[in-house]
């Protein structure tokens, strides 16, 4: 069953941290992917928080909290075209986690820590695993 995105607001220090672990995909159209970010950056929208982690390649994962459709994982090629979206109804195991930090009444500053595993297998033949973990992701 999947587990629903955590949330937690942060007051600290900024920095510039690591990123860890990787996501192995299988797509629809049976084109094999595995991406380990090397970097992130915090992603906002009118709509919810998340982060962007990429790869030295250019493959993209975007981690967000929609406000009205809840948490999604969407996969960029290093083309930057949309190459797959996941939600939790998708996966045996969507657990993931953001916390952050904004300024006193401002905007997101940064997510401090985030935390995501992933085991799913679609209807469509799709398939994805894996774990990150990502540390002080700045606004951009």
């Amino acid at each position: 069953m999947a587990s629903p995105l955590l949330l937690l607001p942060l007051l600290g220090a900024s920095g510039d941290g690591p990123v860890g672990g990787e996501l192995t995909l299988r797509l629809a159209d049976g084109t094999a992917m595995t991406v380990s970010p090397a970097s992130c950056v915090e992603s906002a929208s009118e709509r919810g928080s998340g982060v962007e982690l990429r790869d030295e390649h250019g493959a993209a994962l975007r981690f967000q909290h929609d406000s009205l459709t809840g948490p999604a994982l969407r996969v960029f090629t290093p083309e930057g075209e949309p190459a797959a979206e996941l939600v939790p109804r998708d996966c045996q195991l969507f657990h993931g986690e953001l916390r952050q930090r904004t300024e006193a009444d401002g905007p997101l500053v940064e997510v401090t820590y985030g935390h995501l595993d992933l085991e799913c297998e679609r209807a469509d033949g799709m398939t994805v695993s894996g774990s990150l973990d990502f540390d002080h992701c700045l606004a951009r």
